[in-house]
């Protein structure tokens, strides 16, 4: 089969996200994968020519390091709001280029503007199209002001899919809420039980950290929001004192600088870590060397719909998850799962401070976490995945 996958976000830097773990294991399994994407990061690289021609590459899996994906990145100018312009014209001829020369069985798409057109140059060719949910995907788009414009884009995309595939049974809703012509076929997120697991030690990692064994690791992964509520908590936390309590962040994004700043404040000598992006082979010892891990994020309307990736590994390894209560969570943990909801972010140090002064308490919240994702590991997940594209075609 071969499965072309088009992308409003760039395949390469960004991720491992869920079309990483199936799509690099639909390649594993012999099916043959390509993507077209977008150069979303444009912004940040250091090369700031004002043009870049359409590229051609070839990614190494970013999860299963055997495989390599074939990587179309069509031309585009370097600008605000040219960059989404500018794309319309090159992406769509890729588009068709690729289905004449690759000819997919089938399409999936990420995405607004990229959808649109995929879907409609999809129904010309007579090639089935799944558009793939994993968020509500115009409030992720940066101006506001275009915000309603990506609504439409989003609805239309949804009407004209022949499938719709999504991450959770709250986007299963918000899919049917948007006109979906089709009932939504839910794929949640999995685990890797060979990387994420409760008996990966943290001990080394944790003592190289300088945390003592009588301090409670609080721990985020991921990338660093202004809405991920990690402001918030951090700067409650720079107040504490004679506290055991410690807050360990992993990642890179937008309060990167901001958040290093105020660890630099705390009243408290190294009560908050900020350490950069490491690969991801590298994750689970990290998850390993915390007590409690997180998922602080304020409730908006990006976040009122999804459940994380991460938050399926931090289970996996027994660990209790505190998390703000967000609906789409909420809805697919509900109890006996490993997690306390809070309020808001500062409600997690108190959260974190019950948990850790009641082991019995913390031992039955670890139970509940490995028990609650024990189905859900990537290789069953993906043949689900496959079979619904084989279906559909």
């Amino acid at each position: 089969m071969r499965v072309l996958l088009v992308l409003e976000t760039d395949w390469i830097a960004r991720g491992p996200a869920q079309h990483h773990h199936l799509l690099e294991r639909l390649q594993e399994r012999g099916h043959d994968v390509r993507v077209i994407d977008f150069n979303i990061l444009w912004s940040k690289n250091r090369d700031r020519w004002p043009w870049h021609r359409t590229k051609r590459l070839r990614a190494k899996g970013k999860v299963i390091e055997r495989v390599s994906i074939h990587v179309i990145r069509p031309a585009m100018i370097r600008a605000p709001l040219l960059c989404y312009a500018s794309f319309i014209p090159p992406y769509t001829v890729e588009l068709i280029r690729q289905i004449k020369s690759y000819r997919p069985d089938v399409i999936l798409g990420e995405g607004l503007l990229n959808v649109f057109l995929a879907t409609r140059i999809a129904k010309i060719f007579k090639i089935p199209f799944i558009k793939y949910l994993l968020d509500s995907d115009h409030n992720l788009i940066p101006e506001r002001y275009l915000r309603p414009l990506g609504f439409w884009l989003e609805i239309q995309g949804i009407k004209k899919s022949d499938q719709i595939l999504v991450i959770n049974k709250q986007l299963a809703t918000y899919a049917r809420r948007m006109g979906a012509s089709t009932i939504p076929k839910v794929v949640t997120a999995g685990v890797d039980r060979k990387r994420f697991n409760p008996t990966i030690n943290g001990r080394l990692l944790r003592n190289q950290l300088g945390f003592a064994e009588d301090e409670t690791v609080l721990f985020f992964m991921g990338w660093l929001y202004d809405f991920s509520g990690l402001r918030e908590l951090a700067k409650s936390m720079a107040d504490l004192t004679d506290t055991k309590i410690r807050l360990l962040i992993l990642g890179h994004g937008d309060l990167y600088e901001e958040l290093r700043q105020i660890s630099k404040k705390t009243k408290t000598e190294n009560i908050i870590t900020i350490l950069d992006w490491v690969q991801y082979s590298e994750l689970p010892k990290y998850v390993a060397a915390a007590d409690i891990c997180l998922l602080p994020a304020l409730l908006n309307n990006i976040m009122r719909d999804i459940v994380p990736i991460k938050l399926y590994e931090y289970l996996a390894c027994g660990k209790p998850v505190i998390s703000t209560r967000l609906p789409g969570v909420m809805r697919e943990f509900a109890g006996n799962s490993g997690l306390i909801y809070v309020r808001n972010p500062e409600d997690v140090i108190t959260g974190a401070q019950r948990i850790s002064r009641n082991s019995q308490e913390y031992m039955r919240l670890s139970k509940e976490a490995m028990d609650s994702v024990a189905d859900l590991d990537w290789e069953s997940v993906a043949s689900r995945f496959e079979e619904i594209l084989k279906n559909t075609v």
